[in-house]
């Protein structure tokens, strides 16, 4: 067997051939290790294993969730910053045409008093004009009759 290494069977467990191996029984195989199996070195020796936790379904599940939730709540953030800031920019336009709306209403209001000021100021002279014309058509008072 190529790569093959030796075991001490921790629990009993089956290896991917087929095979059970009691607690405690020494085999070979090039089969992955199993959470059951000990590596042994060449006089039989345990070899110390990493000490990593043995992760369950259930666990996996919660560390899924949670980095699922974390990549969720930073996109969400991501989304919300944009729509914030591409709405600051909207509000900023929109306030810049209004204040620009209000100059020009400003500007023909203005314009609109003046020339009701001068619409005025004609009608009068008019009318003054009229009363002279109606002065100037009056026959003349106290003058002789021929």
């Amino acid at each position: 067997m190529s790569g093959a290494v030796t075991y001490r069977a921790i629990t009993r467990g089956q290896t991917p051939d087929g095979v059970w191996h009691d607690a405690g029984a020494m085999f070979t195989t090039d089969a992955p290790e199993g959470d059951w199996m000990q590596p042994l070195d060449d006089d039989g020796r345990p070899i110390a294993k990493e000490k990593r936790p043995v992760a369950t379904k259930a666990s996996l599940r919660e560390v899924d969730v949670a980095e699922i939730r974390k990549e969720i709540s930073e996109k969400a953030k991501a989304i919300l910053d944009d729509m914030r800031t591409d709405f600051d920019a909207k509000l900023k336009a929109e306030t810049e045409r209004a204040d620009a709306a209000e100059k020009q209403l400003a500007s023909a209001d203005e314009a609109a008093d003046k020339a009701t000021q001068r619409a005025d100021a004609a009608e009068k002279e008019r009318d003054a004009l009229k009363a002279e014309v109606e002065k100037l058509k009056a026959p003349a008072t106290g003058a002789k009759a021929k």
